[in-house]
């Protein structure tokens, strides 16, 4: 075992006039290390020396602009991101996503399928299913931090990023579907009102609606060598094509929301919100005022323990529970609309939990009134 140093290499510590030769080293200047070794002259001056050096120092060193030149063209300064709260980012968000076409066009065609026990049953089935998957987001949202990415990052977490971008991917091509069947059921509904109230987009009869028709028509009779069908339908077809116009108007207005930001998407919705609840509220009180007489023939009774005591029990026509269950459960869906835009939310770990489970609480009891009112008020089968 060795425990003596090696001793220090003496060339490292000699002095500079210790050389082989005698003549004693000396240190080059900074002109022989750029340019080699090449010698200057003695009879060069010192400012001459100096001003060679400081045209090489200009050489070397880059100009930089001024504080002026940078400030005029900095990019501007950035805004801190919009963040929301429980209520405007939870809460409104699930409420609108659940509420939809099926609140006004088929509760009552529940109660009137299955009656106001069985469809209390089918609002209250809905609601545990849509219960169990809130609960469920939510111990991911509290076990840890939650950033951006909505369903596919809370997916990703617990399952993988395999499972949470196919999933991801599904989720997104249902909520499309979901959109288109709001915005049909929208048209539609506007249409009939807009029928019923003699009033028409275009013309009643031909006018642009026609007109579009007859050009799809010629279309299809140059393609298979016949006209379709409903060639001669005429006003039907007028109506098909207002009901085409609306659904793509109001489809490029909210894409058009949609495109301008998160910032003025959530401006829009609180007067959306407006308009649902005053059309809850209009319903809710209309119910109470006596039925006249247009209303009286379509099946109105006004509220009637008679009425809701032949409602409360099911009575199916071509239908059974699995089916009507399959049409209402759509109605239910849409609690994933806060936690769809974590990375917007102030405090995702608290926001998710309180506004979803309290949107599925608010919409339970909404839908449960609807369908008891609904078969309190008028028959099954009017006119």
């Amino acid at each position: 075992m060795k425990t003596i140093e090696h001793p220090p290499i003496m060339d490292f510590y000699r002095n500079s006039v210790d050389v082989a030769d005698g003549s004693g080293a000396v240190r080059p200047s900074m002109l022989q290390l750029i340019h080699g070794d090449k010698s200057i002259p003695e009879e060069i001056e010192i400012e001459g020396f100096k001003k060679q050096n400081d045209e090489l120092v200009e050489g070397q060193i880059e100009k930089r602009p001024s504080r002026s030149h940078m400030e005029k063209f900095a990019p501007p300064p950035t805004q801190a991101r919009v963040k929301f709260g429980w209520i405007q980012g939870v809460f409104v968000r699930c409420l609108l996503n659940i509420f939809g076409v099926m609140l006004y066009l088929r509760i009552s065609w529940v109660a009137g399928q299955a009656g106001i026990g069985l469809g209390s049953m089918i609002v209250l089935l809905a609601s545990l299913v849509t219960s169990i998957t809130a609960i469920s987001t939510c111990a991911i949202c509290t076990n840890g931090d939650v950033k951006g990415g909505g369903a596919y990052f809370l997916i990703s977490r617990s399952l993988g990023p395999e499972f949470g971008g196919s999933i991801g991917l599904i989720f997104s091509v249902a909520n499309a579907v979901g959109a288109a069947m709001y915005i049909v059921g929208f048209a539609e509904t506007v249409r009939d009102l807009l029928r019923e109230s003699s009033l028409h987009i275009i013309d009643a009869d031909m006018g642009l609606e026609g007109y579009l028709y007859w050009m799809q028509a010629s279309i299809v009779r140059h393609s298979v060598g016949e006209y379709p069908m409903n060639i001669c339908a005429g006003v039907s077809s007028a109506r098909i094509f207002m009901a085409q116009i609306l659904l793509e108007t109001t489809c490029i207005v909210l894409m058009g929301i949609v495109f301008i930001g998160t910032a003025f998407e959530s401006k829009m919705q609180i007067g959306l919100l407006v308009i649902l609840v005053v059309s809850i509220i209009d319903y809710m009180v209309g119910s109470v005022f006596p039925p006249n007489e247009s209303m009286i023939v379509r099946g109105a009774t006004g509220y009637s323990l008679n009425t809701m005591f032949v409602n409360l029990w099911p009575s199916f026509r071509g239908e059974d529970f699995f089916s009507v269950f399959a049409v209402y459960f759509p109605a239910a869906t849409g609690i994933m609309a806060g936690a769809n835009i974590s990375g917007d939310l102030a405090d995702p770990q608290r926001a998710i939990p309180i506004g979803t489970l309290l949107a599925i609480g608010v919409t339970t009891v909404i839908y449960l009134a609807t369908v008891w009112m609904t078969g309190s008020t008028c028959v099954r089968y009017g006119h």
